[in-house]
């Protein structure tokens, strides 16, 4: 039985391991052993875990550490910009500097700020690209991620202000990308309710200007497939008007994805033909 210690230990790895995506995960225990090695995919974190101990036999501290490192930048638990690469791509990782001069971001004469870049292959043709900022002597810690699908040529940028300023004078000019920003509206959301077989969830602006409700501004619906199961209420409540009529569409979500008009797009997993299929909703809005 596993120590209070070693139990909590064993928690904090199951989630690390949750977060990483079984080919990264793959290719990190394949440099460690030195022998090609493969996940099986659709492993929750528990079973990634056991599965790479019983391959390596234990975790040093240092593979640790690194693991703890890599979490963070695992977490996708915030909001994307979406841009459609208009030109070729021939993405190649020295195309990146490994490392940067910081003054542009950190103009504080005072604190001596590193910057590194790491371009991490996710899923076949998925990278994260990874800006990290380090100071030992102000203890700053910051990082911005790009995620590139290069045969879709789709390009995603964490949406915050220090993000958008290293895409326009790092990123960009260092790959060569002609980006495009396309719009996302009501329209949008609407085209993905209609070209996908499960919808989790809604998202309905209900303002006074928009729905003639005051004290309201979004209502939101959630469930395993909200579309006939709106339309069963109506029926079963004998409403005049279905759910989905509240007001205009501007938040959706997926089984892979969840989309905002004013937010953005957030990651919950990477389906490849998923995200094929909604660039292909962003290029016909474009």
């Amino acid at each position: 039985m596993l120590s209070g210690p070693e139990r909590d230990r064993m928690a904090i790895l199951e989630r690390i391991f949750d977060r990483i995506t079984p080919y990264f995960l793959s290719q990190l225990i394949s440099n460690w052993t030195k022998t090609p090695y493969k996940i099986p995919p659709d492993l929750d974190g528990r079973r990634k875990l056991d599965t790479t101990l019983q391959t390596i036999g234990s975790l040093s501290r240092t593979k640790v550490q690194a693991l703890r490192k890599l979490e963070k930048f695992f977490t996708f638990n915030c909001f994307w910009n979406p841009f459609l690469i208009a030109d070729e791509l021939d993405y190649k990782h020295d195309k990146l500097p490994k490392r940067f001069k910081t003054e542009r971001y950190f103009p504080n004469p005072r604190i001596s700020v590193n910057g590194f870049i790491y371009s991490l292959e996710i899923d076949p043709g998925i990278f994260l690209i990874v800006v990290d900022f380090s100071s030992r002597s102000s203890l700053l810690r910051t990082f911005c991620r790009f995620v590139l699908f290069t045969k879709l040529k789709l390009f995603l940028v964490e949406s915050n202000p220090l993000s958008r300023e290293i895409l326009i004078s790092l990123i960009q000019p260092a790959l060569g990308l002609n980006l495009q920003n396309p719009p996302i509206n009501s329209i949008t959301i609407r085209a993905i309710s209609q070209n996908w077989s499960r919808i989790l969830g809604l998202t309905f602006l209900v303002t006074a200007e928009t729905a003639g409700v005051e004290g309201l501004e979004t209502v939101s619906i959630a469930g395993k497939d909200v579309l006939p199961g709106s339309d069963e209420l109506k029926t079963h409540r004998k409403m005049d008007n279905s759910i989905l009529s509240l007001g205009p569409w501007v938040g959706i979500k997926t089984d892979s994805f969840s989309l905002n008009i004013y937010e953005g797009l957030k990651i919950n997993r990477f389906v490849h033909d998923d995200f094929q299929q909604l660039k292909g909703i962003f290029e016909e809005e474009d």
